[in-house]
């Protein structure tokens, strides 16, 4: 049997597909614990799943999982996030519940471990329309992610706000069959995770399901810079998709959330009052940078955000016309705007749009047709064939990270500078997480990296080279 210096000196000179082929070798090799860890075979086989899943091989990937997991189960039990959540969006694309329950059930299992991964896998449980699966997942993560010293805070209340939403949902249910709801057992249940459950709060609640929240009535106490009337919106647009697009709470507060975040950021930076027409008005020079930033990061989780917004916010733009908040113009430029950035979207990675492919499960939007509707959804499907075998040609990380970032459009610096860009980019990386993650407090963490962090962003990452 080869070192552990012999081994990666191969496996690094190796093209995409001949690397394949030494993981299912060593695999049937038995190898020591010491030598797992020489090797690093856990950063190979995330890099691999990479590899595999960026090429849409996932009949590879799957032979690959199943080795791994008769072989070297207890490497399965420590990398398998890097596997299941690649395999969650391929079985949400085909629709099969079973096999998404099983490869997110250990996400449910480990959340602090596969946190990183764990919060954009569920946003996409819930987006597909697997509420169930996605809440059972909240309620059981949520005391040990709450507990964990090693996972931001927000994390917890991320969660819990999935838990919240559907529980609201159900009693909205309960509300238009004419039954009753049991609002001192809500609120029991809204502390197991610590939520405001406090009488004035409950009566809100039954406020904002019950009493009619549209029209005159909606428009006439709305201002836009006043927490509790964005509230009212929310919980208004939240009933109506519920009740014109059969879209759940926990979908529709996604949409509402991410469209509002966006119309937010371009805000003036005074808060003057604005109408509701300049509220949701905006350019396309505001959401091409805005969407720019959500795809664009070196360490983003958050192209389904991207998608939401783009293909979600006409949900919300149907809505507010439908109670007079905006007007057609209003309307008709977001659509006008939206347009083209959408096309140009789909052209940036399109052997991958079959993962976004929600925004196909839900109801069509009023003002595009079932014909259209269809037809978009078939070319999204269509591209999981775009399957690209392994190469037998050596690619270099420089090469491979240089084509990643052209997918998902360059850089001008990065172009312009090329590989020895890349190279550079490597080196700062090495030098700075080497130092930053080890050395750093959790107040300098979050100075640096704040606006970095996903949802649900762990404190301590696992260095990867």
């Amino acid at each position: 049997m080869k070192t552990p210096e012999q081994w990666n000196e191969e496996f690094e000179s190796a093209s995409p597909k001949r690397r394949y082929e030494l993981i299912m070798e060593i695999l049937d090799t038995p190898m020591s614990t010491k030598f797992i860890e020489e090797i690093d075979f856990g950063m190979y086989l995330s890099e691999i799943a990479d590899t595999l899943a960026s090429d849409n091989l996932f009949t590879d990937m799957q032979a690959l999982i199943d080795k791994i997991q008769i072989k070297q189960p207890n490497i399965y039990k420590k990398e398998f996030q890097y596997f299941d959540h690649y395999m969650v969006d391929y079985y949400l694309f085909k629709n099969d519940r079973d096999k998404v329950i099983e490869y997110s059930s250990r996400f449910a299992n480990s959340p602090v471990q596969a946190i990183d991964l764990m919060m954009p896998m569920l946003d996409n449980i819930r987006l597909y329309g697997y509420i169930d699966v996605a809440v059972n997942i909240c309620k059981r993560a949520y005391i040990p992610v709450k507990k964990s010293p090693d996972v931001i805070e927000d994390a917890a209340a991320d969660l819990a706000i999935i838990i919240f939403n559907d529980m609201t949902e159900k009693a909205y249910q309960r509300i238009k069959n004419n039954e009753s709801v049991d609002w001192e057992a809500l609120a029991k249940d809204l502390k197991r995770f610590d939520l405001n459950n406090t009488p004035e709060f409950i009566n809100e609640v039954k406020y904002l399901l019950t009493t009619e929240l549209n029209g005159e009535n909606l428009v006439s106490n709305f201002e836009f810079n006043n927490q509790k009337s964005m509230n009212v919106l929310l919980w208004s647009f939240m009933r109506y998709m519920l009740d014109q697009k059969k879209m759940s709470f926990v979908c529709s507060e996604f949409i509402f959330t991410s469209s509002l975040d966006f119309l937010e950021q371009k805000r003036p930076q005074n808060k003057r009052k604005l109408s509701s027409n300049e509220y949701f008005s905006f350019s396309k020079k505001d959401i091409d940078s805005y969407i720019v930033d959500l795809i664009g990061g070196f360490l983003s989780t958050r192209q389904s955000e991207a998608f939401v917004i783009l293909w979600g916010m006409v949900y919300l733009y149907d809505f507010l016309l439908s109670n007079n908040i905006i007007t057609n113009s209003v309307y008709n430029n977001m659509v006008a705007v939206s347009a083209p950035l959408k096309k140009e979207f789909t052209n940036i990675s399109p052997k991958k749009l079959w993962a976004y492919n929600f925004v196909h499960r839900w109801m069509p939007p009023d003002r595009v047709s079932i014909d259209d509707f269809t037809a978009e959804s078939e070319i999204f499907s269509k591209t999981i064939e775009m399957q690209v075998p392994l190469s037998d040609e050596y690619i270099s990380r420089e090469q491979k990270m240089l084509e990643s970032f052209a997918s998902m459009g360059l850089p001008s610096d990065i172009k312009d500078s090329g590989i020895e860009g890349i190279k550079e980019l490597f080196k700062h990386m090495d030098d700075f997480f080497g130092d930053a993650f080890d050395n750093a407090s959790d107040d300098d963490f979050d100075e640096d990296f704040g606006k970095l962090k996903p949802k649900g962003k762990s404190k301590k990452n696992k260095k990867k080279k």
